[in-house]
């Protein structure tokens, strides 16, 4: 009695067009995987979603579990990272002289109008040899154990993958939990100012 795993993303800003990383993703993206690895406490195991064809046709549903085990090589495992990846050279987007002028902007905006918060975002772009990111992502599984993660081959040559310590929602029947980890609020100047603002954070 496991809960369905999927993913789901929608773009910050659908009215821009957007780079050439992010276009296999269109305006939206739901991926529902065939096969999703699961770790819950110290048990692991493996859930298949099948095909609605194959639930009612034992034979052919026998067929496919075959065809999938030989296609996992269940009994080999993966392989581990053979080799470090290198990278000869990178670039910034915005440079850093652009960026450091838009903090400028921003600071001058936050102080001169109603805005309370302003995000900022690079784009690091590194040439990379020797990198395997089906392999790096297991690296950095067994090192992350209190991250969500997830990894999607968009197209051949294009893959996305994340390792995030929120859990964006968590459905189980009627009911969703959420974490919500970016909230802030500043120091008061007492302890009784301090635990104010802290009913006051948590209560937004």
């Amino acid at each position: 009695n496991h809960s369905l795993k999927f993913s789901t993303c929608m773009r910050f800003n659908d009215k821009r067009v957007p780079a050439a990383e992010w276009k296999a993703f269109a305006g939206y993206a739901f991926v529902l995987p065939m096969v999703a690895w699961v770790k819950e406490n110290n048990s692991c195991f493996i859930e298949i979603n099948f095909p609605n064809s194959l639930k009612k046709n034992l034979d052919n549903k026998a067929e496919f579990i075959m065809a999938l085990e030989g296609f996992l090589n269940l009994s080999s495992g993966f392989s581990p990272l053979k080799a470090a990846f290198t990278f000869e050279n990178h670039f910034d987007m915005p440079s850093r002289d652009i960026w450091n002028t838009t903090i400028d902007k921003c600071l001058d905006h936050l102080t001169e109008s109603s805005l309370d918060k302003v995000v900022l975002a690079r784009k690091r772009i590194l040439n990379l040899s020797n990198f395997n990111p089906v392999s790096y992502f297991q690296k950095l599984s067994s090192q992350s154990e209190n991250s969500f993660l997830f990894f999607i081959k968009l197209n051949d040559g294009q893959a996305f993958f994340s390792l995030s310590p929120e859990l964006l929602f968590h459905k189980v029947g009627t009911n969703i939990t959420l974490d919500s980890l970016a909230g802030t609020r500043k120091r008061g100047t007492t302890a009784q100012e301090d635990q104010l603002l802290e009913r006051e954070l948590k209560s937004s």
